[in-house]
């Protein structure tokens, strides 16, 4: 063995800090807790899939104080079983007014119930994030 060799082995014995018999345990207790789920990928899809719409909103605090409403264009998705039987998904155009007021803070979050994506018979919501310049 090469003396550089040597010295690197040394080198990463020493960066390893020993643990103590109650660190052992709390890691062995800690990973006891752990467990997994084994699922389809169409599965986890379903139950992870988001149906909210985001929309960040951008204004100036002038003009906030200057109007009470702003209209956004936005499209959302609806994902249905069609009369065939198959699976369609199509994008939906819609304008909506949202109702402002003055003391509305940055990043500010209104929700509006079900008017995000679709799929099937569930609804996402739409929520509009504002971002106030001053």
């Amino acid at each position: 063995m090469t003396r550089k060799r040597k010295l690197q082995e040394e080198s990463l014995e020493s960066s390893h800090c020993a643990s103590s018999p109650q660190e052992e345990a709390d890691i062995k207790t800690f990973c006891a807790k752990i467990s997994y789920e084994e699922i389809t990928f169409e599965t986890w899809q379903k139950k992870h899939s988001k149906l909210d719409l985001l929309y960040p909103l951008n204004i100036a605090r002038s003009e906030l104080h200057q109007t009470s409403k702003a209209v956004i264009k936005l499209s959302r998705t609806i994902n249905a079983i069609a009369t065939n039987g198959r699976r369609e998904e199509q994008r939906e155009k819609f304008e909506f007014e949202v109702q402002l007021c003055g003391n509305l803070k940055d990043r500010s979050v209104l929700k509006y119930p079900g008017l995000g994506d679709r799929r099937d018979a569930a609804a996402g919501d739409l929520l509009i994030i504002l971002k106030i310049s001053e």
